[in-house]
């Protein structure tokens, strides 16, 4: 079976529209794993005590102490 010439068009312009969502999608993937790796980082600093979370004296002097 042969394709047409019209066939062979509409599957090149098909092909386009695929390869453009699939660089669209590979973006948006590195966009989540870059934000995944940021999140990774910031519960790994919180939990060796880099950063503090104490909401309650937050913009004050208190807010700025290092944890013992």
């Amino acid at each position: 079976m042969t394709a047409t010439a019209a066939e062979v068009v509409r599957l090149r312009h098909r092909v386009g529209e695929l390869e453009a969502e699939i660089k669209r999608l590979a973006a948006k993937n590195r966009e989540l794993e870059q934000a995944a790796e940021t999140s990774r980082n910031f519960k790994a600093s919180v939990e060796a005590g880099h950063i503090t979370l104490d909401l309650d004296n937050w913009g004050t002097s208190e807010s700025h102490t290092p944890r013992p």
